[in-house]
């Protein structure tokens, strides 16, 4: 259903009204432009920067949406600060924007205007380059100030940052002498809290705060400043174990337990990265089947899940340098000098990751608790890249970054690690490489297919072909640009990418416009996909039989085409209009929802084939269904 323009108000919350004055009057909305006939766009600076579509047709608006995280009940604050300052315009208002209301309530008509190519056909285009940038930047883990040198690195699951804080806060972390409790009062101490929990009438919902895990804190903590390396990391993991099997007995569902899991994870790396340049091989082998143990005890399908895994262990040791960490001369021992005990270490840790291969295969069939769950191929396949990544980073913290590059060019296929190449060289400048690259690899085909939920985001809206994208910008390539959007044309389902329509038109000219349709056309048959923003361009062109055919390969796209396919199928395009109608057929629910579905198909109806025509079919409708008379409101509605 349609709101009307100048009543968008009654949509919103009052609280939701009043912050949506407050936007427009503090100037928080930029960037507003018409992308194409009816459909704006806009920038909001709220808590983070959201982005706002609208479509008006007349003065009615289709629909409105935003990318902020709020779930209102009508229009959120962002989309009303839009409206009102898109109605200022209607009324003679002075902001300085790049539209005019002439142009946001100007109907598509026949014409077609001729657009001149710019001097710098690309200067027409929005600037991706620097967003990719800052996206890379982010998800390699550079600060704001930080150059990036060429030939740098950098790793997949290991955060050095982060285990540096861990032990920095921590400088009592294996420096212990006490000897541990003994492995009889381990169990008692961690199961007590636990079980009286359990006995307790929760509901079997995890509500006694932290109070049920603090036996499998006192564990864990010992056993952290212990110096008993090897039997520290058994009891570390202990604790983890239990955690975890305490998680599976109760209904976690604020997250309670999970985070205390990935607390653990990430402190039992931080022992290790403590322990590792001063442990002798034998230690260094003892810790590491703690570990192993654990992940052969422990189901995959749950590991997935965290952030951080004590296999992960296998990292520090990989250092023949020990070079340890920053407070490392508190602790009683020194670090070692390369030798023996160094290269032992690190076989023991490769050793490790290739056992941990093997588990692999064995828990494709994995258990919990007794019960089977066999790993789907997406989870098997997940577990698979996983180790791979450790291995990237076992490989590069142990200084062999030649073999670490090396495997990541032959694993092109995993996403990780294909992000990691490209972003790589992305980084040290190498745009021709990087888009030569992303040229011969990209799946199109693939990529067609879940074209429709491509993530709309402000920094990577077409995923790897944004990255692309600025690859052509900084290499000045217009033709690549030209088929980018293109694509983007035929197979993008996001009504923001209908922007790229005019865009495109500026870019090759009235001379070059049939071409580019053509080339649109035949980019849609190729992979047989098309997106809303090929419903678009087909109105626009008023390509009746193309809109004929996506209609029949997407029915959902059927209302963005009635209007094309009525002007040389009008009886088709009714026989589409009345099929989804309750007319050969009887009302499903018989609710307020459903009739406000039947009468958006009488509005269709109408803005195809006129009023009169619309009231007629209204009236058939009516015929068969006399007594419904909330239907008959609904219908009326669109029918004034």
């Amino acid at each position: 259903m349609t709101a009307h323009f100048d009543e968008f108000e009654e949509e919103m919350t009052s609280r939701s009204l009043e912050r949506a004055y407050d936007y427009v009057d503090e100037h928080r909305i930029g960037g507003l432009e018409e992308v194409s006939a009816g459909l704006f766009h806009a920038e909001v600076h709220g808590s983070e920067l959201y982005d706002v579509d609208i479509r008006l047709r007349g003065n009615d608006i289709v629909f409105a949406s935003c990318t902020c995280p709020y779930d209102y009940d009508g229009y959120c604050k962002h989309i009303g600060a839009v409206l009102l300052t898109l109605r200022d315009y209607k009324h003679g208002g002075n902001h300085q924007q790049n539209v005019t209301y002439d142009a946001m309530i100007a109907k598509q008509d026949d014409s077609r205007p001729d657009i001149p190519v710019a001097a710098n056909p690309l200067a027409s285009k929005p600037e991706v380059f620097n967003r990719v940038l800052q996206h890379i930047r982010e998800r390699v883990g550079l600060r704001k100030s930080e150059r990036w040198t060429p030939a740098q690195h950098f790793y997949l699951v290991w955060n050095q940052d982060e285990i540096n804080a861990i032990v920095t806060a921590n400088p009592a972390i294996a420096s212990g002498m006490e000897p541990l409790m003994p492995e009889s009062t381990v169990d008692r101490v961690m199961e007590s809290p636990m079980r009286r929990h359990l006995g307790k009438d929760y509901g079997w919902k995890f509500k006694w705060g932290d109070a049920a895990i603090n036996g499998v804190m006192a564990v864990f903590e010992e056993a952290e400043q212990s110096n008993d390396y090897p039997l520290a990391m058994r009891r570390m993991c202990a604790a983890l174990r239990k955690t975890v099997w305490f998680a599976r007995q109760v209904d976690d569902e604020e997250g309670t337990l999970q985070t205390y899991i990935e607390h653990l994870n990430e402190r039992i790396l931080a022992y290790t990265y403590a322990a590792a340049p001063i442990v002798t091989g034998e230690q260094a082998q003892q810790m590491l089947i703690a570990a192993l143990r654990f992940i052969r005890d422990t189901p995959m399908i749950e590991m997935l899940f965290w952030p951080h895994t004590p296999l992960e262990c296998v990292i520090p040791f990989a250092d023949i340098h020990a070079r340890g960490t920053a407070d490392i001369e508190q602790m009683e021992h020194q670090p070692r000098e390369i030798g023996t005990t160094s290269f032992m270490c690190r076989t023991y840790a490769q050793s490790t990751l290739n056992v941990a291969q093997q588990f692999l295969h064995d828990k494709k069939g994995d258990s919990i608790d007794g019960h089977r769950t066999n790993l789907t191929d997406y989870d098997w396949r997940a577990a698979q890249d996983y180790l791979l990544k450790l291995h990237h980073d076992f490989l590069l913290y142990g200084g062999d970054a030649i073999s670490a590059d090396e495997l990541l060019s032959k694993n092109t296929d995993v996403a990780e690690c294909r992000f990691a190449v490209i972003a790589r060289k992305f980084l040290d400048g190498d745009y021709a490489w990087a888009a030569a690259f992303l040229e011969q690899t990209y799946d199109w085909d693939a990529a067609q297919k879940h074209a429709g939920y491509w993530e709309l985001t402000a920094q990577l809206p077409h995923g790897e072909l944004t990255m692309l994208e600025a690859c052509y910008e900084r290499l000045n390539d217009e033709n690549g640009i030209k088929q980018l959007y293109e694509y983007y044309v035929a197979h993008s389902d996001s009504v923001a990418d209908e922007r790229c329509i005019p865009i495109l038109k500026s870019m090759v000219g009235k001379s070059g416009w049939p071409q580019s349709v053509q080339n649109i056309l035949r980019n849609y048959h190729e992979h047989d996909f098309g997106g809303k923003v090929l419903a678009r361009l087909m109105t626009e062109e008023r390509l009746s039989d193309e809109a004929l055919t996506l209609a029949e390969q997407r029915p959902e796209l059927l209302r963005d085409l009635l209007k094309p396919i009525s002007l040389n199928h009008s009886a088709e395009a009714e026989r589409l209009i009345r099929k989804q109608l309750p007319l050969n057929r009887d009302l499903q629910q018989g609710n307020r929802n459903e009739y406000r579905f039947v009468a958006t198909w009488i509005e269709q109806y109408r803005n195809v084939f006129g009023l009169d025509q619309a009231k007629a079919l209204a009236k058939e409708i009516m015929a068969k269904y006399p007594r419904r008379y909330a239907l008959k409101e609904e219908i009326g509605r669109v029918l004034k």
